[in-house]
């Protein structure tokens, strides 16, 4: 494919022979059609990361109407909804580790926040190399691993700066380690999943753009409560 020259403007566009193997001429893609179906493709990958059902823009914005867009959007939200009370499940498990220190319900946000963000970071990396073929399931483990490093640094630089934010806050010094170890747990816990999940999905013939960030984030936000209250247990002794 070449630029089109100025003197070109309003010219038709380019088309594109299609061949059998005998050399036959079977039709002409012109290059609007590939553009056309490179959007649409775009456009389904984004709606699926952002768990939005696929058809929800084959109209322009404003033409949509709003049962539609409700009908696309109801489905994952649902799901999500279901996936969340994972969260809560786990928050009553251990209710009585929160009654007996209360404060370490202050945290909670900033560490399943800052986990599904890493996650989510994450597994938009990961989709996109899969994508392009950078990356394929014959690579699951060096993702993985590569993956895990990256949360490992990225846990040792947020941990202090958590540390620093829990003592701000006048937590005691045990809560505050706490607070600071399992943020470094949870950034290469989400990582890691992050990385694993879209490989097995293709690896398992899904889309990998289905598992969205949002789905992403249930998950570690749930697991990620696991890893907090199991940490404040052995430092706290709670």
């Amino acid at each position: 494919m070449r630029p089109v020259a100025a003197e070109e403007v309003g010219k038709p566009a380019p088309e594109f022979a299609v061949v059998e193997q005998d050399g036959s001429v079977v039709g002409f893609v012109t290059v609007d059609d590939v553009i056309d179906v490179l959007i649409e493709e775009q456009t389904e990958d984004i709606l699926h990361m952002a768990a939005v059902a696929p058809g929800a823009m084959d109209k322009p914005y404003f033409d949509n109407p709003i049962f539609r867009v409700v009908r696309k959007r109801i489905g994952w939200l649902l799901l999500l909804f279901v996936a969340g009370t994972l969260t809560s499940a786990v928050l009553h498990r251990f209710e009585s580790e929160l009654a007996a220190v209360v404060a370490l319900a202050f945290f909670i946000p900033l560490l399943i926040g800052t986990g599904g963000n890493a996650g989510a970071q994450t597994v938009m990396t990961v989709i996109r190399s899969l994508a392009l073929g950078e990356v394929g399931v014959r690579h699951a483990w060096r993702v993985v691993l590569r993956e895990a490093t990256t949360g490992v640094l990225v846990g040792l630089l947020v941990a202090p700066v958590a540390f620093g934010q829990a003592l701000l806050w006048r937590a005691p010094l045990e809560l505050a380690l706490t607070v600071s170890v399992t943020m470094f747990s949870i950034c290469v816990w989400s990582t890691t999943v992050g990385a694993l999940v879209p490989i097995l999905a293709q690896r398992f013939g899904v889309d990998p753009a289905v598992l969205s960030a949002p789905l992403i984030t249930t998950l570690v936000d749930a697991t990620g409560l696991v890893i907090y209250f199991t940490i404040a247990k052995a430092i706290l002794g709670v």
